[in-house]
């Protein structure tokens, strides 16, 4: 998880906005986390994002003479788990760590706090009903079924695609690294055009999934060869960005080719 968030502070570099009007577009951002467990990662690349945005946002603020303040990005991260208990303890977790507190959620997250907590069961079509509940779909090449997810336009251009999903130590047996690439794969496809301010997203122009893997964790049989085959059978290109060979451990940069 550190290793991980690590290469997100990289990832998170804000670009030079010349003027006030610009500081006030393109400001949504759409993180979503798989198999968030009791959502250690999560909490801290929710706490990275906001501290970030906040802080940028108050000085672009500051420098400029203007009757109608910047707001802070709607940077909005979704934590997602298969098993039930597991969310039942993630949701009591982010309520302890947030400043939600307090909310009785009884299941599902208010929207529009930032961090919300659902299940997520990997696969195609699970995930492309995921996609579709939370309006999280564009229409592409990749996902063109997802056009009728909502019938208001506005509403679904202001909540649709996805920047970037994060993922840490989630394959333990070989079964599993199909469907997880299946629900990657629809994932990335939610926003491949993404104009959003995110500093090495911004320039690709494309979202991404950042993944930690461990070959030699206890109890794991997937090496990191089956991993970037499973990425590479999904259409999918990869790029290791960081190594830790003592350790084995690994951060896997995936996307769509442009």
């Amino acid at each position: 998880c550190e290793y991980l968030c690590d290469n997100l502070a990289q990832i998170v570099s804000l670009p030079t906005i010349k003027t006030h009007s610009d500081a006030m577009t393109n400001n949504n951002i759409t993180v979503v986390e798989l198999g968030s467990g009791l959502g250690r990662c999560g909490l801290l690349v929710y706490h990275l994002l906001q501290s970030s945005f906040n802080r940028y946002y108050t000085s672009i603020n500051k420098r400029h003479d203007s009757t109608t303040s910047t707001a802070a990005p709607n940077c909005h991260v979704y934590l997602t788990d298969g098993d039930t208990d597991t969310l039942f303890q993630l949701r009591t977790n982010v309520a302890e760590n947030t400043a939600r507190k307090g909310i009785e959620t009884k299941g599902e997250e208010p929207q529009g706090h930032g961090i919300s907590c659902h299940q997520l069961l990997w696969g195609d079509e699970t995930t492309r009903t995921f996609c579709k509940r939370h309006r999280l779909c564009a229409t592409n090449k990749h996902v063109a079924d997802c056009e009728d997810a909502t019938n208001d336009e506005e509403d679904y251009k202001e909540n649709s695609g996805i920047d970037l999903v994060l993922g840490s130590d989630l394959i333990y047996v070989p079964h599993v690294i199909e469907p997880l690439f299946q629900t990657v794969s629809v994932l990335l496809g939610q926003n491949e055009s993404s104009n959003c301010i995110l500093g090495e997203m911004a320039a690709r122009r494309k979202p991404i999934f950042l993944m930690a893997h461990s070959d030699r964790r206890e109890g794991s049989s997937v090496t990191l060869d089956m991993v970037l085959e499973g990425a590479k059978a999904a259409g999918l290109e990869t790029n290791i960005v960081r190594e830790e060979p003592g350790e084995g451990i690994y951060i896997i940069s995936c996307s769509y080719s442009q």
